[in-house]
C-alpha cells in the first residue's frame, strides 16, 4: 500500500541518521541533500530525480504542507544556501510526521533531524508526495 511505501521511506531516513553531507554525495554512507532522497526511494525501487529542483518539477505530485504524511518530500528556497541550486528550491527533505523532517544539512554536514516550523519555515516552498 501507499502508506506502508511511505512509512518505508521515513524508516529508511531514520536509519541514515548521522551520515557525513557531501556535495554530490548519494550514498550509500554520504549524501547531499538531494542525493539522500533521490538514495532511498532508488532503494525501494521507486527511482525519481537527482536533483533538488529535479524533484521538485518531475518526481511525485504535489500535496499541501498542511497535509504532509511520513515519506513526503520538503522543498526548501534559501538564498543563504551554498550548494548553487536553482530556484524555486535549493534544499530538500523527508518529513518524518511530529513536525520533524531528515535531512543532509549543509550546516552541520550530516543527515540530521529538524523541525518544520523552526529555523526552516519562512523557506518552505512546498511538499511532494511519491508514489
Amino acid at each position: 500500500s501507499r502508506l506502508s511505501f511511505s512509512a518505508s521511506a521515513a524508516a529508511m531516513a531514520k536509519s541514515l541518521l548521522g551520515c557525513r553531507y557531501r556535495s554530490g554525495a548519494a550514498g550509500p554512507s554520504s549524501f547531499d541533500c538531494s542525493g539522500l532522497m533521490y538514495y532511498i526511494y532508488r532503494q525501494l525501487g521507486c527511482p525519481i530525480a537527482r536533483g533538488s529542483s529535479s524533484q521538485y518539477y518531475n518526481s511525485g505530485y504535489f500535496v499541501s504542507t498542511d497535509a504532509m504524511q511520513p515519506g513526503d518530500l520538503i522543498f526548501f528556497a534559501r538564498r543563504f544556501d551554498s550548494s548553487g541550486g536553482t530556484l524555486p528550491t535549493t534544499h530538500v527533505g523527508m518529513y518524518v510526521g511530529d513536525g520533524q523532517f531528515i535531512h543532509a544539512s549543509t550546516t552541520s554536514y550530516r543527515v540530521q533531524y529538524d523541525s518544520v516550523s523552526g529555523y526552516y519555515a519562512p523557506y518552505i516552498v512546498g511538499a511532494k508526495r511519491i508514489g
